[in-house]
């Protein structure tokens, strides 16, 4: 459903693209025999586009449905935009494309970021494809006043999801390290448009640490900026799509940085402003070298090029989509053509870790670790081993984490402290609770010293601290319930933390004699892990940990009617009769 759903809007937007196209090749500054062949040369750009390798990352990877969704919506407002810049029906009929316009537009905003150059594209569709840029422009102040509101949308948008954005609290690159860098990754956009070979998901790309490192990429990208400007400025028509290309990628491709260096999905609709440039100015070439005589065999000869290269370029797309049917396919992709790629060596573990193979697991998160420490391998093969009750294999994860972050430096790392306090962890689920005291009480003075009082670790090193007590014969309500208060507080009451907070006071409780309590409070944990349906480890601790109290209560009706509950909402969970 989703791959079905994300192939219906490319396809509807290779649609929008062949009316855009053959109502701007149909235009009045357009050479006589561009126009004569409109219908037929936005058939063409939309055939490539819609088949090209390079959509597919927007297309088949179903995260990128945001970029698809801007293009959708950038698309339908240039297309409604065209209409009034040539207006042929009634005025009722373009307040409608007006009205239509900004809807557009207000949803590329909402869609996705990339869409904030739209109203600067709508300003250079009037200045340079109509007849009287200036009279069209003061005509349609007012409304091109309202588009530019679009921007109020956006600004809304940034405004209340800032905590989501890490480029708007400091820069994540130097900025002219990041613009000089994307001079080489705009010049691979390019050669993939020609020549679509060696396509990755996750580039990882290397920063320009000195002009010399793009020093024929650069000048290059310069020479066609240039070139569009100066296109602009004597109002050339084909300095449309030429700025459309630069214009749709500068919000990734230039000053500002963001974290991705490369991607291939924002070359989704530059790649159709490429295609709107270059196939047109091939057909103008081939008119002019052969004249009107030849004119019917030249159309025949360059409709058998374009079936010819749409068909190559459908091959490759196909094989291209093999890649996303796994997550295995997709990442060991990644990892063939970058193995330098942390990412790639984290993810690739992770799956390895699910398949059972503890060490080839290990070895692919120390390999991302030592690339980049800030990646979270070793925690989350940690948490694979801890759901799936591998807790030596949790142990391990977490000591050689603790050792790899160690011997690059971060001792006093919050990471490092996070994996310290799970190998206690697993130390004491393994039944070696004199070594997980240990263990400890050497990070806690760290954990103090370095971590704010309301920081995960901390509160998980409480937990623990807890934990031990109760296994000791030490019920301890009163830490109990100020560590639930402060967890809940800090964290949320639905985080994993609280929640085991939650159950370390209701064992405390079961140890008093407090049973009412303690069974309810059991329950409530239960009834928060099963609002979590992705954590089905999590939801079964729980109803085990319910399960236990009850038996020892004898009450084992009761303990029947749990497991029989929780079978049937697996059952519904799972699709299963």
């Amino acid at each position: 459903g989703f791959h079905l759903t994300s192939l219906s809007l490319h396809l509807l937007a290779a649609a929008l693209l062949f009316y855009l196209a053959r109502d701007t090749l149909a235009g009045p500054r357009l050479p006589a025999a561009v126009r004569q062949l409109a219908i037929g040369l936005a058939a063409a750009i939309a055939m490539v586009w819609a088949v090209h390798p390079l959509t597919t990352q927007a297309v088949t990877y179903i995260y990128q449905r945001i970029e698809l969704l801007a293009s959708l919506c950038m698309l339908t407002c240039l297309l409604a935009t065209n209409r009034v810049w040539h207006p042929t029906e009634q005025t009722d009929r373009l307040l409608g494309w007006k009205l239509l316009a900004l809807a557009a537009a207000c949803l590329a905003m909402l869609s996705k970021e990339t869409a904030v150059v739209l109203p600067l594209l709508v300003l250079l569709q009037g200045w340079l494809l109509t007849e009287r840029p200036a009279v069209a422009l003061r005509q349609q102040g007012r409304f091109l006043l309202l588009l530019a509101g679009s921007w109020l949308v956006l600004f809304a948008v940034l405004l209340a999801q800032r905590q989501h954005y890490a480029e708007i609290e400091k820069a994540v690159h130097p900025p002219l390290a990041y613009l000089l860098t994307q001079a080489g990754v705009i010049v691979h956009y390019l050669r993939l448009v020609v020549w679509p070979s060696g396509q990755c998901l996750d580039y990882d790309w290397p920063l320009a640490d000195s002009p010399l490192t793009v020093w024929w990429q650069g000048p290059l990208v310069v020479a066609g900026v240039v070139a569009t400007a100066s296109g602009l400025w004597r109002r050339q028509v084909w300095a449309f799509p030429a700025a459309g290309f630069f214009l749709v990628l500068a919000p990734t491709s230039s000053l500002v940085p963001v974290a991705d260096i490369a991607n291939e999905h924002r070359m989704y609709l530059p790649l159709a402003c490429l295609l709107g440039l270059t196939i047109p100015a091939g057909w103008w070439l081939m008119v002019s070298r052969t004249g009107d005589g030849s004119q019917q065999a030249t159309r025949r000869l360059f409709a058998v090029a374009i079936f010819g290269v749409t068909a190559v370029l459908g091959g490759i797309t196909h094989n291209r989509n093999t890649v996303y049917a796994s997550r295995w396919a997709m990442w060991t992709d990644v990892l063939a053509k970058r193995p330098e790629n942390p990412r790639a060596h984290w993810f690739t573990g992770l799956m390895l870790a699910e398949q059972g193979q503890t060490d080839e697991a290990l070895a692919h998160a120390g390999r991302a670790t030592r690339l980049d420490p800030f990646v979270r391998a070793y925690q989350q093969l940690g948490q694979i081993f801890s759901d799936a009750g591998d807790r030596a294999s949790w142990e391990r994860a977490c000591r050689e984490g603790r050792a790899t972050l160690t011997a690059l430096g971060k001792a006093a790392a919050p990471p490092t402290l996070d994996l310290g306090v799970g190998q206690a962890t697993a130390l004491f689920e393994l039944g070696r609770a004199t070594e997980a005291r240990r263990l400890l009480d050497e990070l806690l003075p760290e954990i103090q010293q370095h971590l704010p009082a309301d920081h995960g670790v901390r509160f998980a090193a409480r937990l623990l601290s807890l934990r031990l007590q109760l296994a000791a014969g030490q019920p301890a309500l009163a830490d109990a319930r100020r560590l639930l208060d402060d967890a809940a507080t800090a964290l949320g009451p639905a985080h994993t933390t609280t929640l085991a907070a939650e159950t370390a006071l209701a064992v405390s409780l079961a140890a008093t004699g407090e049973d009412a309590e303690a069974e309810a409070r059991l329950r409530s944990v239960l009834a928060s892990q099963q609002q979590k349906p992705a954590n089905l480890p999590a939801t079964d601790a729980a109803a085990t940990t319910l399960a236990g109290f009850l038996k020892s209560r004898d009450r084992w009706p009761a303990v029947g009617q749990l497991w029989q509950q929780l079978a049937e909402d697996r059952c519904q969970q799972l699709g299963v009769g």
